[in-house]
């Protein structure tokens, strides 16, 4: 299909629940109304957000060749921490050293933002 699908580990509000969204494009970050809602998160048993994940942290575009992740203001930036291509280099875009992070349709890749919170691509595909 045209959208995506996604788990999200380390953060809230939707902590490893198999979601998706049915465009070819979504925004991941801490403001409500993103596809993927990341930063709402339980420090010394008091909720909040983490301040170090964007409202907005990065845009990802799915064309028919690939998926493109662009993060070119967030504080902390965006590192891929896996993929199931294992010859592929784990790129990031950080303050400095922005970059645009690319990967096939189908391929399954783990982007960490902040310090702990994690969104899997294409979960269910086979890891390499």
């Amino acid at each position: 299909g045209a959208g995506f699908e996604f788990l999200v580990s380390g953060t809230g509000p939707r902590t490893s629940e198999l979601q998706a969204a049915g465009s070819g494009s979504v925004l991941c970050g801490r403001f409500g109304l993103c596809d993927i809602v990341v930063g709402h998160e339980k420090r010394g048993g008091v909720e909040g957000e983490n301040l170090l994940i964007g409202r907005v942290q990065f845009i990802a575009l799915r064309t028919a060749h690939e998926v493109a992740i662009f993060d070119c203001w967030s504080k902390c930036g965006t590192r891929t921490v896996e993929r199931s291509d294992g010859r592929a280099p784990l790129l990031s875009s950080r303050p400095g050293s922005r970059r645009v992070l690319l990967f096939a349709p189908g391929e399954r890749f783990v982007l960490e933002v902040g310090e702990t919170a994690r969104v899997t691509f294409n979960p269910r595909a086979a890891a390499a």
